[in-house]
């Protein structure tokens, strides 16, 4: 921490915005509580220097997730990013790039057990640690995947509203596994993976670098 507070004083400061996603409300119908609205929010971003003003006031499109938000800071530090950071870097935005291989899709996960009341569990007839969910969702789809209880699936372009949920038709039956399939290797691909990469040899420990994974 000593070595940013060193650099953003020399650089100047990174300025973010990134709007909290706000709580979901399982029993809520409404697809401003448990929709779009709480899983895509916007963010805005100033870079500090001449260099970004050519492109200020540019709307990015792209997907984008707050794990983004360390590897850009540290980006436009100067700084190494860290293995566990799982997001990436944010800075080719900012200078008017647009980068080879950026997602198409983005993951979260929610974790709505009630530890003090028991509501959730109750309601929904489930166990303390079966109150989680993760969601993959691009352009047209989302699949939501339950710990214990069915999955959903929308089709975002028909049903903005995610009032129609797909999961259980046959004729959806491929693109759900598809999409159930997706989130699982995302899953094993972000894993801890701290002591990974990493081999013994007699003269110590060969460890592969971020950038090369």
């Amino acid at each position: 921490m000593d070595a940013v507070a060193q650099e953003l004083g020399s650089v100047g400061v990174p300025e973010i915005v990134k709007p909290d996603t706000g709580q979901i409300g399982l029993a809520d119908k409404t697809s401003e509580r448990r929709g779009e609205a709480v899983g895509r929010p916007r963010a805005a971003i100033r870079a500090p220097g001449g260099a970004a003003d050519r492109v200020r006031g540019r709307v990015v499109k792209a997907f984008s997730e707050s794990i983004d938000i360390m590897p850009t800071v540290l980006d436009l530090l100067d700084l190494d990013i860290p293995l566990q950071c799982d997001g990436a870097s944010l800075r080719p935005f900012l200078a008017g790039q647009n980068p080879e291989g950026w997602r198409t899709e983005v993951h979260w996960e929610l974790d709505f057990r009630d530890v003090v009341h028991g509501k959730a569990q109750a309601e929904l007839g489930i166990g303390l640690d079966d109150c989680s969910l993760t969601v993959i969702r691009d352009e047209r789809y989302k699949y939501v995947h339950f710990a214990a209880l069915p999955p959903l699936f929308f089709d975002l372009e028909r049903d903005p509203g995610e009032g129609d949920n797909l999961a259980a038709d046959p004729g959806h039956a491929s693109r759900v596994l598809t999409y159930a399939q997706k989130m699982l290797s995302w899953r094993l691909t972000h894993a801890e993976r701290t002591l990974t990469g990493i081999r013994l040899n007699p003269q110590g420990p060969i460890e592969i670098p971020r950038a090369e994974r």
